[in-house]
Protein backbone atom coordinates (compact mmCIF):
# COMPACT_ATOMS: atom_id res chain seq x y z
CA UNK A 1 0.00 0.00 0.00
CA UNK A 2 2.93 2.59 1.12
CA UNK A 3 4.62 1.23 -2.28
CA UNK A 4 1.62 2.68 -4.50
CA UNK A 5 1.26 6.02 -2.53
CA UNK A 6 4.94 6.78 -3.37
CA UNK A 7 4.38 5.54 -7.13
CA UNK A 8 1.46 8.18 -7.48
CA UNK A 9 3.20 10.79 -5.55
CA UNK A 10 6.35 10.71 -7.96
CA UNK A 11 3.48 10.38 -11.12
CA UNK A 12 1.42 13.45 -9.86
CA UNK A 13 4.89 15.52 -9.27
CA UNK A 14 6.26 14.16 -12.78
CA UNK A 15 2.81 15.07 -14.55
CA UNK A 16 2.80 18.71 -13.10
CA UNK A 17 7.06 19.09 -13.91
CA UNK A 18 5.44 17.97 -17.55
CA UNK A 19 2.67 20.64 -17.53
CA UNK A 20 5.09 23.76 -16.33
CA UNK A 21 7.45 22.77 -18.82
CA UNK A 22 4.96 23.04 -21.87
CA UNK A 23 3.59 25.65 -20.26
CA UNK A 24 6.76 27.90 -20.44
CA UNK A 25 7.69 26.60 -23.46
CA UNK A 26 4.40 27.45 -25.06
CA UNK A 27 4.51 31.05 -23.49
CA UNK A 28 8.19 31.82 -23.13
CA UNK A 29 9.90 32.77 -19.78
CA UNK A 30 10.03 36.61 -21.12
CA UNK A 31 6.75 36.75 -21.92
CA UNK A 32 6.22 37.48 -18.23
CA UNK A 33 9.02 40.36 -18.13
CA UNK A 34 7.86 41.35 -21.55
CA UNK A 35 7.31 45.65 -21.70
CA UNK A 36 4.07 46.66 -22.04
CA UNK A 37 3.07 49.10 -25.56
CA UNK A 38 3.63 52.96 -24.25
CA UNK A 39 0.85 55.02 -24.34
CA UNK A 40 -0.13 57.51 -26.65
CA UNK A 41 1.01 60.27 -24.29
CA UNK A 42 4.12 58.81 -23.75
CA UNK A 43 4.79 58.34 -27.11
CA UNK A 44 4.61 62.00 -27.81
CA UNK A 45 6.18 62.93 -24.47
CA UNK A 46 9.13 61.35 -26.35
CA UNK A 47 8.89 62.22 -29.77
CA UNK A 48 10.04 65.45 -31.67
CA UNK A 49 8.75 66.54 -34.65
CA UNK A 50 11.18 68.28 -37.33
CA UNK A 51 10.14 71.11 -39.04
CA UNK A 52 9.70 70.95 -43.36
CA UNK A 53 12.93 70.10 -45.07
CA UNK A 54 12.81 71.19 -48.72
CA UNK A 55 16.08 69.73 -50.74
CA UNK A 56 16.82 68.96 -54.13
CA UNK A 57 17.26 65.09 -54.52
CA UNK A 58 20.71 63.06 -56.31
CA UNK A 59 18.76 63.40 -59.40
CA UNK A 60 18.29 65.89 -61.90
CA UNK A 61 15.65 68.34 -61.83
CA UNK A 62 13.85 66.60 -58.69
CA UNK A 63 13.39 68.07 -55.00
CA UNK A 64 11.37 66.96 -52.17
CA UNK A 65 9.55 68.52 -49.06
CA UNK A 66 9.10 66.57 -46.04
CA UNK A 67 8.37 66.92 -42.43
CA UNK A 68 9.31 64.12 -39.97
CA UNK A 69 8.56 62.98 -36.42
CA UNK A 70 10.88 61.16 -34.36
CA UNK A 71 9.91 58.84 -31.64
CA UNK A 72 12.83 57.84 -29.07
CA UNK A 73 13.08 55.54 -26.22
CA UNK A 74 13.13 58.10 -23.70
CA UNK A 75 11.95 61.59 -22.56
CA UNK A 76 15.69 62.35 -21.88
CA UNK A 77 16.47 61.01 -25.28
CA UNK A 78 13.93 63.38 -26.96
CA UNK A 79 15.92 66.46 -25.19
CA UNK A 80 19.36 65.09 -26.84
CA UNK A 81 17.78 64.93 -29.93
CA UNK A 82 16.38 68.33 -29.62
CA UNK A 83 19.60 69.80 -28.77
CA UNK A 84 21.12 68.09 -31.97
CA UNK A 85 17.86 69.17 -34.56
CA UNK A 86 20.50 70.65 -36.27
CA UNK A 87 21.91 67.40 -36.92
CA UNK A 88 19.05 65.38 -37.45
CA UNK A 89 18.25 68.05 -40.49
CA UNK A 90 21.99 67.70 -41.67
CA UNK A 91 21.68 64.00 -41.57
CA UNK A 92 18.34 63.79 -43.85
CA UNK A 93 19.75 66.45 -46.25
CA UNK A 94 22.65 63.91 -46.94
CA UNK A 95 20.58 60.97 -47.11
CA UNK A 96 18.62 62.52 -49.76
CA UNK A 97 21.30 64.13 -51.77
CA UNK A 98 22.28 60.86 -51.88
CA UNK A 99 18.97 58.98 -53.39
CA UNK A 100 17.27 59.41 -56.94
CA UNK A 101 13.27 60.18 -56.93
CA UNK A 102 13.05 56.56 -58.07
CA UNK A 103 14.31 55.84 -54.59
CA UNK A 104 12.17 57.45 -52.89
CA UNK A 105 8.96 56.67 -54.52
CA UNK A 106 6.77 54.10 -53.14
CA UNK A 107 6.17 52.48 -49.39
CA UNK A 108 9.35 50.63 -49.80
CA UNK A 109 11.66 53.06 -50.93
CA UNK A 110 10.52 55.29 -48.06
CA UNK A 111 10.83 52.93 -45.36
CA UNK A 112 14.35 52.36 -46.51
CA UNK A 113 15.16 56.18 -46.06
CA UNK A 114 13.49 55.87 -42.69
CA UNK A 115 15.76 53.24 -41.44
CA UNK A 116 18.64 54.94 -42.85
CA UNK A 117 17.61 58.14 -40.86
CA UNK A 118 17.08 55.89 -37.77
CA UNK A 119 20.34 54.38 -37.89
CA UNK A 120 22.49 57.80 -38.58
CA UNK A 121 20.65 59.33 -35.88
CA UNK A 122 21.28 56.50 -33.26
CA UNK A 123 25.16 56.92 -34.00
CA UNK A 124 25.40 60.11 -32.41
CA UNK A 125 22.51 59.73 -29.81
CA UNK A 126 23.91 59.63 -26.22
CA UNK A 127 20.99 59.37 -24.25
CA UNK A 128 18.74 56.75 -25.66
CA UNK A 129 17.78 55.51 -28.99
CA UNK A 130 15.65 56.12 -31.79
CA UNK A 131 12.68 53.69 -31.85
CA UNK A 132 10.65 55.06 -34.80
CA UNK A 133 11.00 57.76 -37.60
CA UNK A 134 7.65 58.84 -39.33
CA UNK A 135 7.00 60.92 -42.25
CA UNK A 136 4.10 62.92 -41.52
CA UNK A 137 4.38 64.98 -44.41
CA UNK A 138 6.12 64.07 -47.82
CA UNK A 139 5.93 65.78 -51.29
CA UNK A 140 7.77 64.28 -54.10
CA UNK A 141 8.71 67.15 -57.15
Amino acid sequence: MKKLVVVMLIMIIAIAGVGTGVYFLLNGPGEAKAEKEPTADEIVKASLEIPEIITNLKSEGNAVKLVLNIETDSEKAKEELEKRSFQVKDTVIDILSETNAEELDGKKGREHFKVQVKNKVNNYLQDGKVKEVYITSFNLQ
